[in-house]
């Protein structure tokens, strides 16, 4: 009978660790005006444009750094980066970051943003961009 409990105590464990984990690695939408107020407010922020070198060179939002989806070593770079630390991601319109948020959730990072509408919104709002 111990046994027996023992081993549905365990399982119910590890169902919460599982769920908790999963809660951890949520991928939150954030639009352009609310990230430029953190990005303004806090100096080490972990920006990430995930767009082409070339597009990253056409203008990118300051301090950014470009990690290409597209990129074979894109997961291998992206590991560098401080998981326990938020990450921005942000591409041209929305799709290829959600896609690297998505990817990125599972390699044990806390808290991930993706700037909704991508550097289109950024610009729709007026927010400045670097070359």
């Amino acid at each position: 009978m111990k046994k027996g409990l023992l081993i549905v105590a365990t399982i119910i464990v590890f169902v919460f660790q599982s769920y908790g984990q999963e809660s951890e690695n949520k991928v939150t939408l954030i639009n352009a005006k609310d990230a430029s107020v953190i990005f303004k407010n806090s100096p080490n922020v972990q920006l990430i444009d995930v767009r082409t070198k070339e597009e990253f060179a056409s203008g990118h939002i300051k301090d950014a750094i470009n990690i290409p989806i597209t990129d074979v070593d894109f997961s291998e770079r992206i590991q560098n980066l401080n998981k326990k630390e938020p990450v921005y991601l942000y591409c041209r319109s929305g799709s290829r970051s959600s896609k690297a948020a998505n990817e990125i959730s599972n390699l044990s990072f806390t808290t991930i943003y993706d700037i909704d509408g991508g550097i289109k919104n950024w610009q729709i709002i007026g927010l400045p961009l670097v070359k």
